[in-house]
């Protein structure tokens, strides 16, 4: 299976397979994007990312065809919110249109979410406590023409705070020290993650600009260090909170002593995010880097996991629609090629039909 990990400026795939409860990584490798090929998670240029991948691929002498992408965007949107259990927990489109109405969001986003668990309102009714997104589909849409571009079969699509928690929560010794809030750095944006009692239940986004810090070299740790500052003043104000045991980071860190220095009056321990025991590879990469590609590798809760953005009602609805197009744009161009009126056929075409 491929993982692959895209954000506006990398490019990051793995090759590995899921054998018990390990992950086997046998490649990895990265490719830096030219500005604007992709633009805050949007493939804007399908045919420039494809020869990227395909060059990857070319040079690796890959032969898998089967693949899953991480994605990364601030057009995401994340909630953590109560919603009523559903006396069909089979069907995940009825929770799924309960957040979609507590977001107040239109059809035109894909839902997806994670269970944290149970509880009740002041009713004694039943709830769900869940870690929701709203991914626009058109930004799904292109992922799925860009691997329909290469020939490669899309099994999933992840938004990349989900495919890192495949990897946290299937690390035993990273449960010791939840409360725990891990960061993704890069330098267009940083992720954060908060976990307790070895499961998700908050995840918020960051973009970040040098011009913001008047173009400074140490623009990414400043920003670690603002941004920190309103995750912490948020983690304080949620009911029943409890104060965190450890701050994990992972992604592009240059200088993670720089960082650690600067986060230092926080009092609480700092590490990098390092490889588990439960992957093993005799490849060499920078472990850090390739985490959301590696985490994506996991098996999935799919009672508790519902996080391939391809298996949301509005993935469905999109897949059908791209599929009559295709059918229809393959009965023109037979037209085309048979009938001697083909003029006819574009001009009823063009009136409607």
């Amino acid at each position: 299976m491929l993982s692959i990990d895209i954000t506006d400026r990398q490019i990051k795939l793995v090759r590995g397979v899921h054998s018990g409860s390990k992950i086997k990584v046998q490649d990895a490798d990265m490719r830096e994007l030219s500005m604007g090929m992709v633009s805050n998670g949007y493939i804007t240029d399908v045919p420039m990312v494809a020869a990227e991948l395909n060059d990857i691929i070319k040079q690796k002498d890959i032969k898998e065809k089967e693949a899953v992408v991480s994605i990364t965007s601030s057009a995401i949107v994340y909630k953590e919110l109560l919603v009523a259990k559903p006396k069909n927990m089979k069907n995940p489109a009825i929770i799924e249109a309960m957040i979609q109405s507590n977001m107040n969001i239109s059809s035109d986003y894909n839902i997806s979410f994670t269970i944290a668990g149970e509880t009740e309102d002041e009713e004694k009714n039943k709830m769900l406590k869940v870690i929701a997104s709203a991914c626009p589909q058109r930004l799904v849409d292109g992922y799925v023409r860009l691997f329909s571009h290469i020939g490669l079969q899309l099994k999933g699509v992840y938004i990349s705070n989900n495919s890192v928690t495949r990897l946290i929560v299937n690390t035993p010794k990273l449960a010791d020290k939840m409360p725990m809030l891990l960061i993704q750095i890069d330098k267009n944006f940083l992720n954060m993650n908060l976990y307790e009692d070895n499961q998700i239940v908050f995840s918020r986004f960051f973009n970040i600009d040098p011009n913001d810090y008047d173009n400074a070299p140490d623009y990414v740790t400043r920003a670690v260090n603002d941004n920190l500052f309103r995750m912490m003043q948020f983690i304080k104000s949620r009911k029943g909170a409890k104060p965190l045991r450890e701050i994990m980071f992972y992604g592009e860190i240059e200088s993670f002593i720089e960082i650690t220095n600067a986060i230092s009056s926080y009092n609480v321990p700092s590490n990098m995010l390092s490889m588990p025991t439960t992957v093993s590879t005799s490849a060499q990469f920078d472990f850090a880097k390739f985490a959301n590609a590696i985490g994506a590798l996991y098996r999935r809760n799919k009672e508790l996991e519902h996080i391939n953005l391809l298996e949301a009602t509005s993935a469905k609805g999109s897949a059908a629609g791209n599929t009559f197009l295709l059918g229809l744009a393959g009965v023109v161009v037979g037209s085309i090629a048979v009938v001697a009126g083909a003029t006819l056929v574009v001009n009823i075409i063009s009136n409607g039909m």
